[in-house]
């Protein structure tokens, strides 16, 4: 698991991003498979070699700040603390909390959320998947549901933008 510094070694320096290497968040997601705290689903699962973190099924997170379990939200339930846990995106439906804006958005169609911005992006029902807004592409039904022919990654699940 690859995290990112928690706190500042000199007081007056500026705070160091919460989080790890995949993102800079304020919370930590409790897998259910396993009842442990991770930074992400990528950490659990470069941690864990036995199962997978399915993030949809995440009912509690653990403040980074305050260290309070709780249940999932974007917004901490101590009084006193009150930190945002996905500053500049928070989806619930993904259990998705991310402080660095990277144009992301929930696609209903696809059922995950996708980084690049939405107006960049037009869903096509037939492939299954978020494709490059105004580009035209041959349609292979459910294409997002096989491996890439060349990198062997899951297409639909891929962190990389689909080319076509």
């Amino acid at each position: 698991m690859t995290e990112v510094a928690v706190a500042p070694a000199d007081p007056v320096a500026a705070p160091q991003p919460l989080g790890c290497s995949h993102y800079q968040r304020k919370c930590k997601l409790v897998g259910p498979c396993c009842d442990t705290p991770y930074n992400c689903r990528f950490c659990h699962d470069e941690d864990v070699t036995n199962h997978t973190l399915d993030r949809r099924s995440v009912e509690e997170v653990v403040c980074l700040a305050c260290s309070a379990r709780q249940a999932v939200s974007n917004l901490c339930i101590t009084p006193d603390c009150g930190t945002v846990f996905g500053g500049a995106y928070f989806c619930g439906v993904c259990k998705l909390f991310d402080d660095v804006d990277k144009g992301q958005f929930h696609c209903d169609g696809c059922g995950i959320c996708r980084v690049g911005g939405r107006d960049k992006f037009s869903h096509c029902d037939t492939c299954g998947l978020c494709l490059p807004a105004g580009k035209t592409h041959k349609c292979i039904s459910n294409t997002s549901h096989n491996n890439c022919p060349v990198c062997l990654e899951d297409i639909h699940t891929s962190r990389l933008e689909a080319h076509i």
